[in-house]
């Protein structure tokens, strides 16, 4: 059984492989394996692979799919790996990894949409929606920012920052502040306290899509 730390989540569909690795062929050897998950307490129990008893220090090799990686750059809690004897469901053995720090890399944002609200070449001023999902959780006082592109002019810095967030979705606070520097458009107080919230869809957990409206650009005069 492998219990992850509150920094993780484990997906309800899944697939595992557990195997031994063979020192004489030097490959792996693979079992048919069941696998059962625990979304809330973050656990996956693997099962009916073993047919006898196997030596002390046998190296194990398990592969999962769906546990959704920490939203963090730096150390995470221990990950612990236990055997349970299945008559009485007690531990046997149990370790601890934790991995570590930097192991983790930024990650692209693919899923994001830009939507105008408003078509005519040179208009303004123009209202722009913004849909984007990050590819995992996003921490408590976090913040968001968008660049845009020289084309795009921003109308009025004054109306851009105060109407900023008249319309936004899936946020953990109730409104979005805008604070534009340059091109850069800095997005704060929609997770002022307390971080995302994980959304599902037919039963697999995914991040949530955000959408939020910022008005008093001006578009593009070229086509």
């Amino acid at each position: 059984m492998i219990t992850l730390p509150s920094d993780y989540y484990v997906k309800e569909n899944l697939s595992c492989i557990v195997g031994t690795w063979n020192t004489i062929t030097e490959e792996p050897e693979t079992f048919t394996s069941t696998c059962v998950t625990d979304v809330d307490a973050r656990t996956i129990t693997f099962g009916n692979f073993l047919t006898s008893d196997w030596a002390a220090l046998t190296s194990l090799n398990i592969t999962v799919d769906s546990i959704v990686n920490p939203g963090t750059l730096g150390t995470t809690n221990e990950i612990v790996v236990s055997t349970v004897n299945a008559l009485t469901a007690g531990i046997v053995d149990s370790g601890t990894y934790t991995i570590a720090d930097e192991y983790f890399k930024a990650s692209n944002i693919t899923d994001f949409l830009v939507e105008p609200k408003d078509f005519g070449v040179g208009t303004f001023p123009a209202t722009y929606n913004f849909k984007f999902r990050a590819n995992g959780e996003i921490h408590k006082a976090s913040y968001i920012i968008l660049t845009m592109p020289e084309e795009v002019e921003i109308f009025s810095k004054r109306g851009l920052e105060r109407t900023c967030g008249d319309t936004i979705v899936n946020f953990t606070y109730v409104n979005i502040h805008c604070t534009l520097y340059g091109r850069k458009i800095y997005i704060s107080n929609g997770f002022k306290n307390e971080k995302s919230d994980y959304m599902f869809d037919d039963g697999d957990l995914v991040p949530a899509l955000y959408e939020f409206e910022i008005k008093w650009f001006r578009n593009p005069r070229s086509l």
